[in-house]
């Protein structure tokens, strides 16, 4: 069993739910950072497990709520060191927020970017202190493909694609300024999940997302435990361990 701690954002659906579950098997301690916790299933570790999963109320989009997340981990649960940090929470494509560039809200690009590139930094900022500074300690946020350039263009995906091409650059720049961090971006795939079919009936895809996430998650977990600060380090990875120069 491991015998390590992981926080994740957003565990009470989708990505996030399957990315709990593998870890759990895998004897973690999981730590839920979830906005609503009266939304998240108390996840129940294997009988002979060391795992825990642990619940912490954390709505990404503020700043305070981070801060209050972390003094809670600390203070109340005790816990003062997470192996590994995984951002999974995120504001997707929706019908609300998929237009074309001359149709532009600005406000929905500023809610957008508050969320998905505002809230990586500051979980990055509130986890800092509880990330092992020997080498070891993981900072992982999940980005798309979306946001990789030599991709096919999705023209109704701006401020998505815009917003984790942005949270691409703020781990690269973590990469080179923390020398003793492993931190990188994640492409889930585009998966069956609520977020996943969202996007699909925003683009017209009627046939729905390609990728199962049952598939993908496993493999997503498999990319950060072997991640390496040499190979993956301040890069986008594919959950099936492909690195695109984004």
């Amino acid at each position: 069993m491991s015998g390590k701690t992981v926080l994740i954002t957003g565990t009470n659906r989708g990505v996030g739910a399957e990315l709990a579950k593998q870890y759990i098997s895998k004897g973690y301690t999981v730590i839920s950072a979830v906005r609503a916790t009266e939304k998240q299933a108390n996840l129940s570790p294997p009988g002979s497990s060391d795992s825990r999963h642990l619940i912490v109320k954390l709505d990404v989009a503020s700043g305070e709520s981070i801060k209050l997340a972390f003094e809670h981990i600390k203070d109340r649960l005790k816990i003062d060191r997470l192996d590994v940090v995984i951002n999974n929470a995120a504001i997707g494509v929706t019908k609300e927020n998929a237009f074309l560039v001359k149709d532009a809200d600005p406000a929905k690009y500023s809610e957008t970017f508050d969320v998905n590139l505002l809230g990586t930094l500051n979980l990055f900022t509130a986890a800092y202190p509880f990330l092992p500074k020997d080498g070891t300690g993981k900072f992982i946020a999940l980005s798309t493909l979306a946001a990789v350039n030599s991709m096919e263009h999705w023209p109704l995906a701006g401020a998505y694609a815009l917003s984790k091409n942005a949270v691409n650059y703020l781990t690269r720049q973590i990469h080179f300024e923390e020398k003793n961090l492993i931190t990188f971006t994640v492409s889930p795939g585009w998966v069956d999940t609520d977020m996943g079919h969202e996007g699909a009936e925003a683009f017209g895809a009627v046939e729905g997302p390609p990728e199962k996430v049952a598939v993908t998650a496993p493999q997503i977990v498999n990319v950060i435990e072997n991640g390496t600060r040499e190979r993956e380090g301040g890069r986008m990875i594919n959950y099936d361990g492909t690195i695109f120069d984004w």
